[in-house]
């Protein structure tokens, strides 16, 4: 009996979290090996605020703000919806930019305008990523590790990489640690350009 409470649980736990996941930024596959993919990610309109601190409170801090943004504290009175991932990308070394991407459909123009100032409302050109994608918590050594394999696959298959890893987190934090999607991504070098 107990085996198929904990099935019936885990069943709903699931569906629940699949349920309530927010729409993601969308890209394009363009290769994959393992748990490592190179992706093309077209142009899309972005709320970011930079923050002061080390990672998990600065990131903490600016959810709450971009939060308000979308959920209507903006000059439209308009709720956007949530997407996913929120991105996080370290500006120096006690900085953080943290970022929620607007939906696809909201093009430039059309984004509300923040009425907090620390909100900055920034188009993000088409870029190449590389990302390596992994479960568990958001932990400093787990986020480290994981540059670090990105990293050297890069390195080893001759990819021109800006040295500077974007963190994308797609899950609530309800989520189970073990049920979360995590990331790490290193902007790709057209050798070409």
């Amino acid at each position: 009996m107990r085996f198929l409470l904990f099935i019936y649980l885990f069943s709903t736990l699931l569906f629940l979290t699949n349920s309530i996941t927010a729409k993601e930024r969308q890209y394009k596959l363009l290769q994959k090996e393992n748990n490592i993919e190179i992706r093309y990610y077209n142009k899309v309109m972005s709320a970011q605020v930079t923050i002061t601190g080390n990672r998990k409170t600065a990131a903490s801090s600016a959810f709450r703000v971009l939060f308000k943004f979308i959920d209507g504290n903006n000059n439209k009175n308009q709720k956007i919806p949530m997407t996913s991932p929120v991105s996080q990308i370290s500006s120096s070394k006690i900085t953080w930019d943290i970022t929620f991407f607007m939906p696809a459909s909201m093009i430039k123009g059309e984004t509300p305008t923040p009425l907090d100032s620390r909100i900055k409302i920034i188009e993000l050109n088409q870029i190449k990523l590389a990302a390596i994608r992994f479960s568990g918590r958001a932990s400093t050594s787990n986020l480290e590790n994981h540059t670090s394999i990105l990293r050297d696959y890069l390195i080893q298959n001759k990819l021109q990489f800006i040295n500077k890893p974007h963190y994308a987190f797609y899950n609530a934090p309800f989520v189970p640690w073990f049920l979360r999607r995590n990331e790490v991504l290193f902007e790709l070098i057209d050798p070409q350009k």
